[in-house]
């Protein structure tokens, strides 16, 4: 027999889950973008306006190739330039077109960017960080977590 709280904690996660699908329709409805596409449209933002690529890498928990791939598409889009490095050819500048820009600016401010600006206590996020992890343990989802 299924637990009270197991079923309380899957509800929980549906509603995350379903919160997370429901923003990005939203996004892509109304920006042309993803919740992950706007998170580095934000981050670019904030650590530019001229980004080297290695550094956005750097700083991101995302495998490389995920980065590249979601740099492609909002430069598709028109919503980031990426440029050569002058010092390092091998190296891409990233930076926000002006269309970039007033996406990051106008679209709501949620999910994960969002703790980067509201305000939180800090053993409130505390918690959250942990039930994250959590989360991936009891769920069975460590061997696909980066």
């Amino acid at each position: 027999m299924v637990s009270e709280e197991a079923v309380a904690a899957i509800r929980s996660w549906t509603r995350l889950d379903q919160a997370i699908t429901a923003f990005n329709r939203r996004g892509e409805a109304r920006f042309g973008v993803t919740g992950a596409q706007l998170a580095i449209l934000r981050l670019v933002a904030e650590w530019g306006p001229r980004l080297r690529l290695a550094d956005l890498r750097d700083r991101l928990v995302m495998h490389p190739a995920t980065i590249g791939q979601l740099l492609d598409r909002l430069a598709a889009r028109g919503l980031v330039e990426l440029t050569p490095d002058p010092d390092d050819r091998r190296r891409r500048i990233v930076s926000l077109t002006p269309e970039g820009r007033r996406v990051a600016e106008e679209a709501p401010l949620s999910g994960p960017v969002r703790l980067r600006h509201a305000p939180a206590d800090a053993e409130r996020l505390r918690r959250l960080a942990a039930a994250l992890d959590d989360a991936v343990v009891l769920f069975g989802l460590e061997d696909y977590a980066t």
